[in-house]
């Protein structure tokens, strides 16, 4: 009876204790999914004040720009991993504008009635600018100077209204500094990504070696078009422009924008001549060493490709260079069986 009594017990014991284990996990998740409601309850709330911000907002901006003050929900803001002190409920889709009114989405009880008055204001005032700074017409481009004569002719149907310009991801608060200093070829550079390459194809010494480079020498058009790119994109590195981060000069330059602009069109003259001129040889060297349909591949691949090309620049001592580098290439493709009996 002493041993039933204790197993009964110890039966007893255990049942309380799994019941109470079971009680406790209930109540944390009851604690969580309260947390969760809270939390989404919150972040619903923040939503729809940041929204009537926004509708505040543009209800008291001009009528004729309100295409700059499309704007969508955040689809990330209801994630679980969204912080509210740092992710908006709405994103503006204009950039310079989604940095104005940031703040007050995040924190929609800093936005009063004087604030919404006054946000509408400066956006008015600077969407002004793109009308008295005729910014569009290109007309502060001057036609006696060869680089702005080419911007004009090779951009000027890019932008034919207001509403297509803000299509552009790139009209942030570097690009309306810009165009509130004046400084209106800056401007429209930062609006292209700083990518005037087209102006080389407008040149007639250009436009005559392209012509010739693909309807003679058998390259790509598309070839072409990235050797061009390249070459833009490497004298304006030369000339002090981060391209890749849509940057600017350095703060501790003196030299404007306009100042690279120029520099790197004029570079970017010399090193496309250089670069015709060793594709061509390097055209020779590959009707000597191998058969025309691999000659054009590798004439190609050159073209598509920043490395090849500057060794090509380099000289005819490094086509070997070119050579080992196709082999390589077509071993990824093929394997290395295959490439020695193609040679």
């Amino acid at each position: 009876m002493a041993t039933l009594r204790i197993d009964y017990s110890l039966s007893t014991l255990v049942i309380n204790l799994f019941a109470s284990i079971v009680k406790a996990d209930a109540a944390v998740i009851e604690r969580e999914e309260k947390k969760k409601a809270t939390a989404a309850n919150t972040k619903e709330k923040k939503k729809v004040a940041a929204k009537k911000i926004v509708t505040d907002v543009i209800a008291l901006v001009d009528e004729a720009y309100l295409f700059a003050l499309e704007n969508e929900t955040n689809t990330y803001f209801s994630s679980t991993s969204a912080k509210l002190s740092t992710t908006p409920a709405i994103k503006m889709k204009t950039n310079f504008i989604d940095n104005l009114l940031r703040p007050y989405i995040l924190v929609p009880s800093k936005c009063k009635v004087k604030t919404k008055k006054e946000l509408a204001n400066t956006i008015n005032q600077k969407l002004e600018l793109f009308e008295s700074k005729n910014l569009l017409a290109l007309e502060f481009l001057s036609d006696d100077d060869p680089f702005e004569t080419k911007v004009k002719e090779r951009l000027g149907g890019n932008f034919p209204d207001i509403e297509t310009l803000f299509s552009s991801s790139r009209i942030d608060d570097r690009f309306m500094t810009h165009l509130e200093n004046d400084r209106l070829l800056d401007a429209l550079g930062s609006l292209v990504g700083h990518n005037f390459s087209e102006t080389l194809y407008s040149l007639e010494s250009s436009a005559s070696a392209i012509t010739k480079a693909i309807n003679t020498d058998g390259y790509d058009n598309e070839g072409i078009q990235r050797m061009i790119q390249s070459i833009w994109s490497k004298c304006l590195s030369k000339a002090g422009v981060n391209t890749y981060a849509w940057q600017g000069p350095n703060e501790d330059s003196e030299k404007s924008l306009k100042e690279r602009y120029h520099e790197a069109f004029n570079s970017s003259q010399t090193m496309f001549g250089e670069v015709l001129t060793a594709l061509d040889e390097f055209k020779t060297f590959c009707s000597k060493h191998e058969s025309e349909e691999r000659g054009i591949f590798n004439r190609n691949y050159v073209m598509n490709s920043y490395y090849y090309w500057e060794k090509v620049l380099e000289g005819e001592e490094k086509f070997d260079d070119l050579d080992l580098g196709w082999e390589r290439h077509q071993r990824l493709l093929v394997g290395p069986q295959q490439v020695g009996s193609m040679s």
